[in-house]
């Protein structure tokens, strides 16, 4: 798509596997350029922000999700997307959750 290839351009990359996830899944970013505060976020279905990991730009994250929220509790199995916002630029990936 023309969103995903300016994001590309601007250096940033954002994949998510297993999808769908039983138990856990690796969240691979890849973010070049100077040092900026980033955040992956996920978001339940409804929009509300269910877990949240900062950390600064320039460089490449491999975060282990492991299907629970930001209190260490196991979320339901369904939809849930991953976002990525990094430099004015938003970035999504839609995951299935299977218990």
């Amino acid at each position: 798509s023309v969103e995903a290839k300016k994001l590309a351009a601007a250096g940033i990359l954002l994949k998510v596997h297993p999808n769908p996830m039983r138990g856990a899944a690796t969240i691979a970013v890849a973010l070049s350029g100077e040092a900026r505060e980033s955040a992956v976020k996920i978001f339940d279905v409804h929009g509300r922000e269910v877990k949240r990991w900062s950390f600064k730009s320039g460089t490449n994250h491999k975060i282990q999700w492991n299907g629970h929220d930001q209190m260490g509790k196991p979320l339901g199995s369904g939809v849930y997307f991953v976002e990525i916002k990094s430099r004015g630029e938003r970035l999504k990936e839609k995951i299935s959750l299977i218990w």
